[in-house]
């Protein structure tokens, strides 16, 4: 058999160790930008998950979100490219 279809059954994500998020994971670009939407009325807030898989960040910012401003409708994930954002954010601190 030359390929293998491989199925993935759990959606579960196992989480990693959690590593503090510093300005200098921030500069090496161990980080998601997040933005969470809310409403109607529809407001958003934006704020900084210090891993870089997109799973656990997902997992991670929904949380986050949560715990913040209640149950977001929506919880978007941007790739690291966004350091500036995540400098401000990180110095507001709204960040997990």
């Amino acid at each position: 058999m030359r390929g293998r279809l491989v199925v993935r059954t759990s959606t579960e994500v196992t989480p990693t160790e959690r590593v503090p998020l510093t300005a200098e994971r921030i500069e090496a670009r161990e980080f998601t930008y997040c933005v969470a939407t809310y409403g109607p009325p529809y407001t958003s807030h934006a704020f900084v998950v210090g891993t870089p898989s997109r799973p656990e960040a997902r997992v991670r910012a929904e949380k986050f979100a949560s715990r913040q401003w209640g149950r977001p409708n929506e919880v978007r994930l941007y790739p690291r490219t966004y350091v500036r954002n995540a400098r401000g954010l990180f110095a507001l601190g709204l960040h997990d």
